[in-house]
C-alpha cells in the first residue's frame, strides 16, 4: 500500500521542536520528587519547547494524580514559554473511566486559568485486560473513538504508540494492533523508538540509533497506511550514548516534526548530559 499523505491539524506546535518527559514516578511515586518550579527552570535552560507531562493511569484513584503538582508544572512551563503536553495511561477494560480521565486533562485548570497544550494517551498498557491480546486491541478502537468524538476536530490529539520494530521480537503479543484506527483519530504518532532496549545491559556499546529511528517511522507508516505527523521518541536516556543522541536527532528530524528523549531526569544524570542536550538542541523549531 502506498501511504497517502494527511493534512496536518491545527495545535501541532504543541508536539513540535524539543520535548521533555516526566512520569508520575519522577514527582509522585519517588523517595526524591523532583520540584515543578526547579525542573521547569532546568528545562528552560536546555532548551525545551515542550514538557510531556504524565496525569495519571487506569488503576490509580484519581482522574488526576497528584493536581497541585501538575498545577505547578504548568504554570512553571508557561512562565519559561514552554508548552505543556498531558499524557494519561489508559486500560482499555473501562473505556468510559479512560474517556472520563483523558477530558479531564483536556478540562483541567490551574488556580491562574492555565490548562495543557494537549493530550497524548499512551498506548501500550495490556495489564487491565489480563493481557488478552483482542481485547487490549477492540479497547484501543473503542477508546480512540470516543475520545476523538468527545474532543471535537479541532483538538490535536497525540498518540503514544509502542515500537512497531521491537514488538516484531514478540508478534503474538501484537496481531491486530490497530494501526488504521490509531491513523484516523490521532493527530500526532508518536513511537516509543527506544533503541536501548536492544543493548540489554551493555549501556556503553554504540547503536546505529538514527537508522533505528528512521526503521521505526517507516515501519509505523507502512503499517498505518497513511503518512501523518510523526514524534518518534528516544531512549531510554540512562542507556544512551552522545554519539546516538547525536544520530537519532539528525534521523527524528528528518522524519518527524521534533525530537525527545525519554526521560527528561534520565538525560539529566548522564555523564554526556550536556553533550546530549546539545545534540537534541538542533531539534528545536520556532
Amino acid at each position: 500500500m502506498v501511504p497517502r499523505p494527511v493534512p496536518g491539524t491545527t495545535g501541532l506546535i504543541a508536539y513540535q521542536g524539543l520535548g521533555a518527559w516526566v512520569s508520575l514516578y519522577d514527582f509522585v511515586f519517588t523517595k526524591a520528587p523532583i520540584d515543578p518550579a526547579q525542573a521547569t527552570q532546568a528545562m528552560a535552560n536546555r532548551g525545551v519547547q515542550t514538557l510531556y507531562l504524565q496525569t495519571s493511569r487506569w488503576n490509580l484513584p484519581d482522574d488526576i494524580t497528584a493536581a497541585d503538582q501538575v498545577a505547578q508544572f504548568i504554570e512553571g512551563a508557561h512562565n519559561h514559554g514552554i508548552r505543556v503536553v498531558g499524557w494519561y495511561l489508559p486500560g482499555f477494560a473501562d473505556v468510559n473511566l479512560d474517556v472520563q480521565r483523558s477530558m479531564a486533562v483536556i478540562n483541567f485548570r490551574t488556580p491562574a486559568g492555565q490548562h495543557f497544550d494537549g493530550l497524548a494517551p499512551d498506548i501500550e498498557d495490556k495489564n487491565a485486560v489480563n493481557h488478552n491480546v483482542a481485547a487490549f486491541d477492540a479497547g484501543i478502537v473503542s477508546y480512540s473513538r470516543a475520545l476523538r468524538a468527545a474532543v471535537g476536530p479541532k483538538v490535536a490529539l497525540g498518540a503514544i504508540v509502542p515500537d512497531a520494530v521491537n514488538n516484531q521480537r514478540f508478534p503474538p503479543g501484537w496481531v491486530g494492533f490497530p494501526w488504521a484506527e490509531i491513523a484516523r483519530d490521532y493527530d500526532v504518532i508518536m513511537p516509543m523508538g527506544y533503541w536501548s532496549v536492544t543493548k540489554g545491559s551493555n549501556c556503553s556499546q554504540q547503536y546505529d540509533a538514527g537508522a533505528y529511528t528512521r526503521n521505526v517511522a517507516s515501519t509505523t507508516i507502512s503499517l498505518m497506511g497513511v503518512t501523518k505527523p510523526m514524534l518518534v521518541v528516544g531512549g531510554v536516556g540512562d542507556c544512551n550514548t552522545v554519539a546516538e543522541v547525536q544520530s537519532y536527532v539528525a534521523a527524528a528530524s528528518s522524519v518527524g516534526i521534533g525530537a525527545s528523549i525519554y526521560s527528561f531526569e534520565t538525560v539529566q544524570r548522564s555523564a554526556g548530559a550536556t553533550a546530549m542536550w546539545k545534540a537534541l538542541q538542533t531539534a528545536i523549531r520556532h
